[in-house]
């Protein structure tokens, strides 16, 4: 699945900065309150993300490293 918000957020900050090793992701967050949370996780799998391509945390993340799909067979 493409990024295309963060690879113009990477490529900005090579061209700004010079730094070349960088990796940029998006994502949205949701605060909810007045549900448990497992009523929100429920919330979130059912209505909120496609858990074929997005995660779902409940706390802050803050990944060493991002995954990386395989790239698309071109053939």
């Amino acid at each position: 699945v493409m990024d295309p918000a963060a690879l113009t957020v990477e490529e900005a900050i090579r061209e700004l900065t010079g730094v070349t090793d960088v990796q940029v992701s998006t994502g949205i967050r949701y605060d909810v309150s007045g549900i448990t949370s497992e009523q929100a996780d429920i919330l979130a799998r059912r209505l909120l993300a496609n858990t074929a391509i997005q995660a779902i945390h409940r706390s802050p993340w803050q990944p060493a490293d991002f995954p990386r799909a395989n790239p698309a067979d071109q053939t």
